[in-house]
């Protein structure tokens, strides 16, 4: 499917059972081979995915392109980064709920 500007986002429906940090990978790839065939190389496109997208293959096969996700806790980071938010509660911000 393509949006404004001839924008592709690909998508499409399989089994719930799958394996996410597979999907993520034949998604990047299917992406990354759509915008070769138009000559658009590393650095052309934001990967939004859930937290399986990250993985050591995943990460690789993204190449220079950026990605939205959350990193997934089974690393030190993550455990770190939330950690130092609730100590440093000086850039919280409160937003009321509607």
């Amino acid at each position: 499917m393509f949006v404004h500007q001839n924008i592709p986002i690909p998508g499409g429906a399989v089994d719930g059972n799958s394996s996410d940090k597979k999907l993520n990978h034949k998604m990047l790839t299917r992406i990354g081979n759509h915008l070769a065939k138009d000559g658009i190389g590393d650095g052309a496109f934001v990967y939004s995915a859930d937290s399986a997208m990250v993985t050591e293959y995943n990460l690789e096969t993204l190449g220079e392109n950026n990605f939205i996700t959350r990193l997934p806790f089974n690393y030190k980071e993550a455990d770190l980064a939330v950690s130092k938010a609730v100590r440093d509660k000086s850039g919280w911000e409160n937003v009321p709920f509607s």
